[in-house]
Order: C-alpha cells, then sequence, then structure tokens
C-alpha cells in the first residue's frame, strides 16, 4: 500500500515475536532510511534497511544478514529476517556501568518466520581492540536492556566478532563495560583491618589509592565517605556531622598526591569498630577497618 502523506511504499509489519508492536513501516529510497511507527511509544523510529533474508524452516537455521549472521534453534513457519541500524537510543536505556560503544552499533532485528528459541546471533563489528575487550550485547526485554552476551562460543578478537544468546527478537545494542574502579586503603590504617587508635589521637587520617580496571591512576573522581560502626555501643551508620572536621568538606575527600584523604574526627566517635567506605558513583569501590579504644 502507499502512504497517503508521504507517497511511499508502505509494508506492513505484523511481526508476533515484535516487543514494539510496530505497525507500519516505510522505506524512503531519497534517504535510504526506514521509518517505523512505534505505536506502543508514539513515535516515530528511524534506521537503515538491511534486505530482509528468507528463513526457512528446521533446525538450526542459519540466516546470513550481512555483518549479522543469526542461528534459530526451530523455524516451524517460514518467512524473513529483516534487520536495521537504529538510534541507540530506541534501544532502551543502558543499565549502570554501560556506555555505548558506537553510534551505528544499534539494531532492530524482527522476523516474520515462526520460531522456537534460542537463537544464537553473531555481530561482527569494527573496533579498536580495548573497545572490543569491553564489548557486550544487550538485548531488550520487556522494556529492560539485558546483556545476552554469549561465552560459548567467545568474543573472537581476530575477527571481532561477538555472539549474544537470546529466545526472542528485539532492539539490540553493543556497549563496552566500564573498567572497575578499586581502591585500596594506606597507611595509617592496614589493610588487613587491624588498626587500632586512641580516642585521644583526635584525628585518623583515611587514605586511598585508586586502579581503574586493575591499572593504578591518579585521575581520580570525586569520591565521598560512608562510616559505619559495626561493633561498640550503638551500630549502623555514623552521620557526617558526628566525623567531619572543619578542615573537611562535608563527606567528600580530598585529593593529594595522586590519593585520597579524609581526616575523620575521631574524639567525636567513641569506642568501637568503624568501616570507611570510599563511595564513587553512588557505590562503595574499598574500605577501611580500624577500632578505636
Amino acid at each position: 500500500m502507499v502512504d497517503p502523506c508521504q507517497g511511499k511504499v508502505v509494508a506492513l509489519d505484523k511481526s508476533p515475536n515484535s516487543r514494539w508492536s510496530v505497525d507500519i513501516s516505510w522505506f524512503d529510497p531519497e534517504t535510504q532510511k526506514l521509518y517505523l511507527a512505534d505505536r506502543n511509544n508514539n513515535s516515530i523510529r528511524t534506521g537503515s534497511l538491511v534486505p530482509a533474508v528468507t528463513t526457512p524452516t528446521g533446525s538450526s537455521v542459519p540466516v546470513d544478514a550481512g555483518n549479522i549472521d543469526l542461528t534459530f534453534g526451530q523455524v516451524t513457519q517460514p518467512g524473513t529476517t529483516t534487520v536495521s541500524h537504529i538510534n541507540p537510543e530506541y534501544a532502551g536505556d543502558l543499565p549502570s556501568g554501560y556506555e555505548l560503544a558506537g553510534a551505528n552499533l544499534a539494531f532492530e532485528i524482527s522476523t516474520t518466520a515462526t520460531y522456537q528459541g534460542p537463537i544464537l546471533i553473531a555481530f561482527q563489528v569494527s573496533v579498536d581492540p580495548t573497545t572490543f575487550s569491553q564489548l557486550r550485547v544487550l538485548h531488550n526485554e520487556n522494556g529492560t536492556l539485558v546483556d545476552r552476551t554469549a561465552t560459548s562460543p567467545a568474543p573472537n578478537p581476530a575477527t571481532q566478532t561477538i555472539w549474544a544468546s537470546v529466545p526472542s527478537l528485539s532492539p539490540f545494542v553493543l556497549a563496552t563495560v566500564r573498567p572497575a574502579f578499586a581502591a585500596t586503603v594506606q597507611p595509617p590504617v592496614d589493610a588487613a583491618g587491624t588498626s587500632v587508635f586512641g580516642l585521644k589521637r583526635g584525628v585518623v587520617p583515611i587514605k586511598f589509592t585508586l586502579a581503574l580496571g586493575g591499572a593504578p591512576t591518579c585521575t581520580l573522581p570525586a569520591a565521598a565517605i560512608k562510616l559505619t560502626r559495626t561493633a561498640g555501643a550503638t551500630t549502623g551508620a555514623v552521620n557526617e556531622s558526628t566525623y567531619s572536621m572543619a578542615a573537611d568538606s562535608g563527606s567528600t575527600f580530598r585529593v593529594d598526591s595522586c590519593q585520597y584523604i579524609y581526616n575523620l574526627n575521631s574524639a567525636a566517635l567513641g569506642v568501637g569498630t568503624y568501616r570507611a567506605d570510599i563511595v564513587i558513583d553512588g557505590s562503595s569501590v574499598g574500605s577501611a577497618v580500624f577500632q578505636l579504644k
């Protein structure tokens, strides 16, 4: 049929496996873009079209869609499978700890065939080796992006191919896992958690160095301290107003000589065992345990 507004061919997509419930799509030959009417989200999504690939019946059915290959576990009714590039925003919100690997690494994959999972999908990419080592395949499932990166087969850096195993088809996005931060406590508090300080000391300096992806770094993002009394008269979180000093800036660590430093007002804390966590982006990346007597 023809879109009366655009004067272009309209194809009806009634795939029961489409999470987006896309009813109408049309291709603009002038811009070489695919337009998808997303009824559920009251919007129009755009992408680039890859020709539909015949998907026959059978077991372990391979479908070659260029740089993306699919293997259906079982196809009981033949159809066609289509892959289109989409704006990564349409794939869904990335979970915490993930970052987009590139603007052209999001896809809408759909089929008119009737199938049974799992579906093994191979994505062949062109990125630098460091990015590939951190690459993951996320699949939109009920509105949430889920990491479906396969371990068998494992990602192949030689061919830059990464696989995902999924039960159904819908938007996919390739993202990288952010390297993890890890903080290591420095003297005067020892890493074994056996340090004991007297209350009359007045100040306990809490110091940490930071590693990113296992490598030491002096690029130190903002960090906060979280203090917990684990043994003593009253256990639980300790209010910032109790342990902060005039030289402190609230609960924020200061940075000096490639390390974090926070001076705790030990005289105000009282006898007990304490754990000081260093928090970056809302997550604890290290801790220090000590006693006050």
